[in-house]
């Protein structure tokens, strides 16, 4: 054994406390890339077997979305583990400056000393990693197992509307990445050592000696004293001094508790907008089943106009929607509305005078036409309720009523607009191919007046409903009181009208029948929401250990660093009240800097993904109280206690016998 190596393992076993914390630094860290890598071999076989090897026509946007979110973990990890563990081994380095003198004036060179520091990451790194990755494997393991769970009740509502979607997590254990979660474990333990080593090394015999060189007093506040001494007590002056002159120790642990801050308030932020986005994709109806028909559909470029058209291969016509939703009202016919739609079928052609201006800015048409072509929601309703809702808004039966309705998101804000003038009376709707009809306006509604199973949470610019039509789809809403028994029976009629092979895809059968609950759709996004929360809560809350550990760490070994200090105060007649007093108002200070970098930091986290989201659903703006005034106690309160308990040890020193031995 060499020298280096010999010393290295002899300062590891001396110092077991530091030796212990940067293990237990190694390990978390480790576990977290590994639980990374693994989540996402998990994720991309997941995938492969839903998709295929290239994951289909949208790879492209698969593979984004899995790696995407890991390297923005991995960089998270790799810089936390960076900081915190080259701390502590900075903090080994400044406790052994003295002997990394002496062994300077006896002939040790530079690279002698890097070589014991690197030696030391390299004995603790055989220790941590491999532990680290049986952590992190574990961690996987555990994680896709509580996922499952979820996505087995998630698979269970899905099926009722998209049959052929299972998805469920393997557990894969792929060597690569064990491995390369080993080197990138591993580059960065001797990469957090040989910075602080490399600073050691460079300052000399002499200086190492007198402790110097390690610390670094700065004269930013040097024209502030005359201030500072008439408005602080002197217990209060020398927490500032002390705070400024170890600058580097307080860098570590702000960084850390900053981290920390920006990534909790940004979950916080993320859970509020999910459940905001929940709300708005949720379902606000009378009826609580909806029974599904939607054809099977090919989307192509006319080769003639070069306008996006479509093709159904088993359109809904509306004497066989009347006819199976007689059928089901047969079991149950309360609350019973059927809704044919189609969204892609038709261009609306509308001469300018009649198109209002509003709609025009929203869309952003900014050239004057003489006539503009606007996507059409073409939709019929039952018989019943047709003439129903014709009676009540006095039209007559038998002409098409206009939805004189567009609704729409202003970041954030949910808006409707009229589109069209009230003294239109017909409109000519075109395919894509150029062929078209006139349809005679008999009456219109606002927003207010239209039936909530007719308003589309993505509506087109023109909404129709005609009295009967051929359209893709058609649902049919009820509310049974036998909730189960009605939901058998409708599948049983969807099944006797629309008969599908065994096993048959959506394109082979050229169709899909779903019998659902209104509330699925919320069920739905809240377990999606579910899983994800596990996920990054557990990810933020091993990632805060990290810094909590550099924090305690570097608190801890600054306060018996300075016993010296503090007994030299004792000396000259200072209390252990006051020192307590001034070890607190430092904690104060430190948790203080922590909350001033990283609070701006996440609030403007929290603007950018409120802005992103909010361009997407209209939702209230998201501001994380609880969780920025949980992370502030949180943060002062961590500083607090450790300085407190670390402190106490204080209490049973000699004062004579700690100058005596810091002097020696």
């Amino acid at each position: 054994m060499s020298i280096t190596a010999f010393l290295a393992f002899s300062q590891l076993r001396k110092n077991r406390t530091r030796s212990i914390t940067t293990i237990v630094a190694i390990i978390l860290s480790t576990s977290l890339l590994t639980a990374v890598c693994s989540f996402v071999v998990s994720g991309n076989t997941m995938l492969v077997e839903l998709l295929g090897e290239q994951y289909g026509e949208y790879g492209g946007v698969y593979f984004s979305m899995l790696l995407i979110p890991a390297i923005i973990l991995a960089t998270l990890i790799i810089a936390m583990s960076i900081i915190v563990i080259s701390n502590v081994f900075r903090i080994s380095a400044g406790e052994r400056i003295a002997q990394f003198g002496t062994l300077k004036c006896v002939g040790a060179t530079k690279k002698q000393i890097i070589e014991t520091v690197m030696y030391e990451s390299l004995l603790l790194s055989l220790i941590g990693i491999p532990c680290g990755i049986l952590l992190g494997i574990f961690l996987t393991y555990l994680g896709i197992g509580i996922a499952n769970v979820f996505l087995d009740e998630w698979n269970s509502l899905v099926r009722t509307m998209v049959s052929e979607i299972t998805l469920s997590l393997r557990f894969v254990l792929l060597w690569k990445a064990v491995l390369a979660t080993v080197a990138v474990s591993e580059v960065t333990v001797l990469l957090s050592a040989y910075l602080p080593a490399r600073k050691t090394a460079k300052i000399s015999a002499m200086d190492c000696i007198r402790r110097v060189g390690m610390v670094t007093v700065s004269n930013e506040y040097a024209g502030r004293g005359k201030l500072l001494n008439k408005h602080f007590d002197i217990e209060t002056l020398l927490a500032f001094q002390n705070v400024k002159r170890n600058r580097r120790n307080t860098k570590a642990s702000v960084t850390s508790l900053s981290i920390s801050i920006i990534l909790f308030i940004s979950l916080g932020c993320m859970s509020g907008l999910a459940k905001g986005a929940e709300d708005y994709i949720s379902l606000d109806m009378k009826q609580t089943v909806i029974v599904d028909y939607s054809s099977y559909c090919e989307r192509r470029d006319n080769p003639t106009t070069g306008r996006r058209e479509v093709w159904y291969s088993n359109p809904m016509d509306t004497e066989l929607a009347e006819e199976i939703g007689k059928k089901l009202q047969e079991y149950d016919a309360t609350e019973f509305v059927g809704v044919g739609f189609d969204g892609e079928m038709y261009y609306a052609v509308v001469p300018a005078s009649y198109v209002s201006e509003e709609l025009l800015s929203v869309l952003g048409y900014e050239e004057e036409q003489e006539r503009y072509d606007f996507s059409v929601d073409m939709m019929v309703l039952d018989s019943v309720s047709y003439e129903e809702l014709c009676e009540s808004a006095g039209i007559e039966v038998g002409t098409a009523i206009l939805l004189n309705y567009y609704q729409y998101n202003d970041n954030g804000t949910l808006k409707n607009i009229v589109p069209l003038s009230e003294s239109i009376q017909s409109i000519t709707l075109e395919k894509a191919d150029g062929t078209g009809e006139e349809i005679k306006i008999g009456g219109m509604l606002s927003f207010d007046e239209i039936p909530q199973e007719l308003v589309t949470k993505v509506p087109n610019p023109i909404s129709i409903l005609v009295p009967d039509a051929t359209l893709r789809g058609y649902s049919w809403y009820s509310a049974p009181s036998d909730l189960e028994g009605y939901m058998e029976y409708a599948e049983m009629v969807m099944d006797e009208y629309f008969p599908e092979e065994e096993n048959a895809s959506y394109m082979e059968s050229g169709f899909s029948t779903r019998v659902f609950q209104v509330d699925d759709f919320a069920k739905i996004m809240n377990i999606a929401v579910i899983i994800a929360s596990i996920f990054l809560y557990s990810f933020v809350i091993l990632l805060a250990l990290i810094g909590i550990t550099n924090v305690i760490t570097t608190m801890t070994t600054s306060v018996q660093m300075r016993s010296r200090e503090f007994a030299v105060l004792q000396s000259v007649g200072m209390t252990s009240e006051a020192i307590r007093k001034m070890l607190n108002i430092e904690s104060m200070i430190c948790a203080g800097k922590a909350i001033l970098y990283g609070l701006p930091i996440g609030l403007i986290i929290i603007v950018l993904l409120n802005a992103t989201i909010r361009k997407m659903f209209p939702m209230e703006y998201c501001m994380p109280w609880e969780f920025i005034l949980l992370s502030i106690i949180a943060v002062f309160l961590l500083i607090w206690s450790t300085i407190r308990i670390t402190a106490r040890k204080l209490r049973s020193q000699n004062v004579i016998e700690t100058i005596r031995t810091e002097s020696a």
